[in-house]
């Protein structure tokens, strides 16, 4: 029977039903419930959720929501670091509508939507953590107001996150009058590159024989489905080395690649040196990363093969 977490001893310690904790390197949790929203920022580590039946992978830069009553627990991969915050929501917090935002309504919208992860796009990787740290200040140094800075940012990094959810921006750029099932496949691929495993998963999306799908593809795209796939996984590869919070193996499985050496050829292959001399090589040269874009490899910043 899965252990059950309760709020109640926060309302006595903030006035408030509502916690915030941070764990490092710790690779899972046993299979548990709670009675309440629990939303989870991760800054680095990738492993499983399993929840019942289903499970889905997480990764670095990624919320992951579990609704009250919900039985989980999670699997963390072990050859990565892992951090994480996560914040506990009971559906009795006060949180005020604030213009035409209403919290508390969004919750209930991303429960009944059955959301249970969101990517943090680059751009909103330093404001959703500069956000977190106020909160978690003002959760371990509780001081006068609190309470009131604690929902204030909580509303704040909830419009984040509907902006995330609801604005997405298109991920088909540079990529004009496809078949429609090639397109179908691009917007799954965007989404699912980090965990994708096997050409099926492509395959249980589009109405055609794989060899028939393969050739269609790389005629309105260029490349074949696992090469355009690499490709992604490079060009963000390339923004997380640039960024310099990870380690090139965390970035490397965050991707989705499960072997390090297949990564370090791929990586050589298309941008034309190993990720660390990549690494060194971007903050000398951050005009570069203008042309880390998965249309443009092989660069030639090294050995890069022409294609």
């Amino acid at each position: 029977m899965p252990f059950t977490y309760t709020l109640s001893n926060e309302i006595k310690r903030h006035a408030i039903p509502f916690r915030m904790s941070k764990s490092e390197n710790n690779t899972g949790f046993s299979a548990h419930t709670h009675d309440f929203f629990e939303i989870t920022y991760v800054y680095a580590g990738s492993g499983t959720v399993e929840t019942g039946d289903t499970s889905y992978k997480y990764r670095s830069h990624q919320f992951n929501f579990t609704p009250p009553s919900i039985a989980h627990r999670i699997v963390g991969n072990r050859n990565t670091t892992h951090r994480r915050a996560s914040l506990s929501v009971s559906d009795r917090l006060p949180m005020p509508v604030i213009a035409s935002f209403d919290p508390a309504a969004f919750i209930k919208q991303l429960t009944a939507e059955k959301i249970f992860m969101l990517d943090v796009p680059r751009e909103y990787v330093d404001e959703v953590e500069r956000i977190l740290e106020s909160m978690y200040r003002e959760v371990t140094l509780p001081m006068k107001y609190s309470a009131s800075v604690i929902v204030t940012e909580l509303t704040r990094l909830l419009i984040i996150i509907h902006r995330i959810r609801y604005g997405e921006k298109p991920v088909l750029q540079g990529f004009e009058n496809m078949h429609p099932a090639v397109s179908e496949a691009l917007i799954y691929m965007e989404k699912n590159y980090y965990q994708m495993q096997e050409m099926s998963e492509i395959m249980k999306h589009v109405p055609f024989h794989k060899k028939y799908f393969i050739a269609l593809f790389k005629k309105n795209v260029g490349y074949t489905p696992v090469n355009y796939l690499n490709r992604i996984r490079i060009e963000k590869s390339c923004e997380a080395l640039r960024a310099g919070r990870q380690s090139v193996t965390d970035i490397a499985y965050d991707a989705g690649f499960n072997d390090i050496s297949y990564f370090n050829r791929q990586f050589k292959k298309l941008v034309g040196m190993p990720p660390r001399q990549f690494q060194h090589y971007i903050q000398t040269q951050p005009s570069t990363a203008a042309c880390c874009d998965r249309l443009h490899f092989p660069l030639s910043l090294g050995t890069a093969k022409k294609r």
